[in-house]
């Protein structure tokens, strides 16, 4: 408990600076009133994103998300994951609230402030993968067993396909922006599956789940006519199921691989799980979902949550 009293460098944050700072989140959260479990509380919902926001912008100078203080990020590589870490940990608690609004229908019946909510839930939602793609490329490869990475990537994006699959009247605010969100999501969980078991049980499903998508149709247009099924989409864009929108090098983990010891990174612990609790059955519909054995995943996540019984069973593939 000593940790706290040394000072690495002059000025620099504490390797556990960064867990005060999230207890101060965590305080903020909690003095919030819960809505009823069940319930959509638009203003909450609201609230939570100024609080959110207001702890972003309080953050040390060496975690803030907009010009960050990096002088220490190349002799103390904690600092950056640090910095990553509560980025994401911030807006995945902004998303939370916001999330029954990428699973309702919306058609011509649909409210003008459903409609508001859904448009801050998708913008929170892609940020959140912006932010989750910074954390990938910090812990990739020599930590990517770390479960925040593989479980904000996979929640995130499968949220981003319910809002495509309930957008009955194709009124998706940014539906490009999803659309390329969730084909890079599939990219990055599929780097992470050789490497995490959880991520080999999320990786099959999300890109199952990605090829039920449909993208809504355009006017037409002069030049090449637009494909409608997003891997399609992406392969449009020079992206392919084989590789990521951008290569991974060491550089992005502050240098080579080769030259960090393992003393020199303060990484969180993993908790990926044992082969036998990985054990699922086939997946050849959304209706296999419910049925999926995701270890520990199952304490935090439902499928129930997506509102996805309603969907045709997808192809087999």
């Amino acid at each position: 408990m000593k940790l706290e009293a040394q000072d690495p460098q002059d000025g620099a944050p504490s390797p556990i600076a960064h867990i005060l700072v999230q207890c101060q989140l965590g305080l903020t959260v909690t003095r919030l009133d819960p809505a009823p479990e069940g319930a959509v509380d638009t203003s909450k919902a609201g609230l939570l994103k100024e609080l959110v926001t207001e702890w972003l912008g309080s953050l040390p100078p060496a975690y803030r998300e907009t010009d960050p203080d990096t002088r220490w990020d190349d002799q103390l590589l904690y600092i950056p994951l640090q910095r990553r870490q509560l980025h994401a940990i911030g807006y995945m608690t902004m998303f939370g609230p916001f999330k029954p609004y990428l699973t309702k229908v919306y058609d011509s019946s649909s409210t003008g402030a459903d409609r508001a909510s859904r448009e801050a839930a998708v913008d929170v939602g892609l940020h959140l993968m912006t932010v989750s793609r910074r954390l990938f490329d910090q812990v990739f490869p020599i930590n990517a067993k770390f479960h925040i990475v593989t479980f904000l990537i996979f929640d995130t994006a499968a949220f981003l396909c319910s809002a495509i699959i309930h957008d009955k009247d194709h009124s998706l605010p940014r539906h490009e922006e999803v659309f390329r969100s969730v084909r890079l999501a599939c990219s990055l969980v599929k780097q992470l599956s050789p490497i995490t078991k959880t991520a080999a049980i999320c990786y099959p499903v999300l890109t199952k789940l990605a090829n039920s998508l449909r993208k809504p149709a355009k006017k037409a247009s002069p030049g090449p006519v637009a494909s409608d099924s997003i891997s399609q989409l992406d392969s449009l864009a020079g992206l392919t199921p084989e590789s990521s929108t951008e290569t991974i090098s060491p550089d992005a983990l502050g240098g080579s691989s080769e030259s960090i010891a393992a003393t020199d990174v303060f990484f969180p612990a993993s908790l990926d799980f044992p082969v036998q609790a990985m054990l699922t059955p086939p997946i050849t519909g959304v209706s296999d979902f419910s049925d999926m054995d995701i270890g520990q995943f199952d304490q935090i996540w439902d499928w129930q949550d997506l509102d996805l019984n309603f969907l045709p069973e997808m192809p087999v593939q």
